[in-house]
C-alpha cells in the first residue's frame, strides 16, 4: 500500500467515526429529552397501549391501595368493553380493580405487559381467549402490529415468537435496547413535534395533551351490524377451522402459556375467560365445530371460565358488547372472583 493510500485510508477512517460520533451525539440528545412525561409526547399520544402504559406507570400502589389484592384486567378493546371496572370494584370490596387494554392486545402482549404492572402474591389477573386469537398466521392477520411489538416486548421476548422470521425478530429486538423510552414514544413525540410546525405555519389545531383515548373507558353507544358491511365483514373475520391452531408455536397459544406461568411464579393467579360473541357472528364467522374444539380444549384448563351466551341486543357489533352486555358481564365476572376471593 502506498504512502498516499495510507493517508487516505487514515482520512476516510476519521471521517466515519466523525459522522459515528454526530450521529451517538444526536441519538443521545433526543433520547434525553423524549420521555413518557416529556410535554411534546403527552400531546402526540394517540395510542391505546400508549395511555395504558402510562396509567399502569402512574399507580403508586402502596399510596392508592394499601395492602388491598388486586383484580388485573388485561387485555384488548373486547375486554374493555366487557367489563366496567369502577362498577367491579364496589361489587368486590375486598380487592381493588384496575383495567388496562388495547386493541389487539392478544395473549401474547398481555403477556409481555405483565411486566409494567405492580403484581404481587395474592392478585388475579384476567384476560381473555378467543378461537381468533388462535389463527395460524395471527400477527400476520393483523398486519404485524408494529406499536405493541416495538413498545411492549423485549428482546428476549421477541426471540420467542416463531411466527415472526428471524430478521424481523432482531429488528423488532433492537427497539428494546436503553434507552427504552426513546424507542417508544418517539413517535408520538415527533407527532407533537410536526403538528406544532404546522400550527405555526399554516394555522392549523395546535396539539393537546389527552388524558384518555377517545374509547376510554368504553363506548355507550347502540350499534348493530350494518346490512352492507356484513359481506365485507365476513371476508374479513370467517375463521376456518383448519386456521385455528391450539400447539405450541402459535404466537398467543404460547403467549397464554407464558402469562400463566409468569402469574403464578408471582404468587397471583391466572384467570381466562371466554366472552361471548353476537349471535349473528356465529351464524356468519366461524363454525360450530371450531367453538366446540376451542372449548372442549380449554375446558381442560383450570384458569379457563366460560361467561354466559348474550342476545343480539346486548352487543355493538359481532364482538363488543353494549352497556347492557356489559352489566351483565360485570356481573358474572364479580361472582367468578368472588369464588376465588
Amino acid at each position: 500500500m502506498s504512502n498516499t493510500d495510507t493517508i487516505e485510508t487514515r482520512a476516510a477512517t476519521r471521517l466515519v467515526a466523525l459522522f459515528t460520533a454526530i450521529g451517538l451525539g444526536v441519538y443521545l440528545a433526543m433520547a434525553a429529552v423524549v420521555t413518557p412525561d416529556a410535554l411534546l409526547t403527552q400531546q402526540g399520544t394517540t395510542e391505546q397501549v400508549h395511555f395504558a402504559l402510562r396509567a399502569a406507570h402512574a399507580l403508586d400502589r402502596d399510596a392508592e391501595l394499601g395492602d388491598q389484592p388486586v383484580v388485573w384486567l388485561l387485555g384488548s378493546s373486547i375486554v374493555r368493553e366487557a367489563f366496567d371496572a369502577e362498577a367491579l370494584d364496589v361489587l368486590l370490596p375486598h380487592q381493588a380493580v384496575r383495567k388496562y387494554a388495547f386493541n389487539r392486545g392478544g395473549p401474547i402482549f398481555v403477556w409481555s405487559f405483565l411486566d409494567e404492572i405492580d403484581l404481587r402474591p395474592g392478585d388475579i389477573v384476567v384476560t381473555a381467549v378467543h378461537p381468533d386469537h388462535f389463527r395460524a398466521d395471527w400477527l400476520a392477520y393483523h398486519n404485524k402490529p408494529t406499536v405493541y411489538l416495538n413498545t411492549l416486548m423485549d428482546a428476549d421476548e421477541l426471540l420467542q415468537i416463531e411466527e415472526l422470521p428471524l430478521a424481523d425478530r432482531l429488528d423488532f429486538a433492537v427497539t428494546s435496547v436503553p434507552p427504552r423510552d426513546f424507542w417508544r414514544y418517539r413517535e408520538a413525540y415527533a407527532s407533537a413535534a410536526s403538528g406544532w410546525l404546522l400550527h405555526t405555519t399554516l394555522g392549523t389545531r395546535a396539539p393537546r395533551v389527552r388524558t384518555k383515548h377517545r374509547e376510554d373507558p368504553f363506548q355507550t353507544l347502540e350499534k348493530t351490524p350494518k346490512f352492507d358491511t356484513i359481506e365485507r365483514l365476513q371476508r374479513r373475520n370467517r375463521l376456518n377451522d383448519a386456521d385455528m391452531v391450539l400447539a405450541p408455536g402459535q404466537t398467543n397459544y404460547d403467549g397464554v402459556h407464558r402469562l400463566i406461568a409468569q402469574v403464578e411464579g408471582a404468587g397471583a393467579t391466572a384467570m381466562l375467560v371466554y366472552l361471548p360473541n353476537n349471535p349473528l357472528y356465529y351464524e356468519r364467522m366461524v363454525s360450530p365445530q371450531t367453538m366446540t374444539r376451542f372449548h372442549d380444549h380449554f375446558a381442560a384448563d383450570p384458569h379457563y371460565s366460560r361467561l354466559s351466551e348474550l342476545p343480539e341486543d346486548h352487543f355493538l357489533d359481532y364482538k363488543h358488547v353494549n352497556f347492557r352486555g356489559r352489566d351483565v358481564l360485570t356481573q358474572q365476572l364479580a361472582t367468578l372472583l368472588s369464588k376465588e376471593d
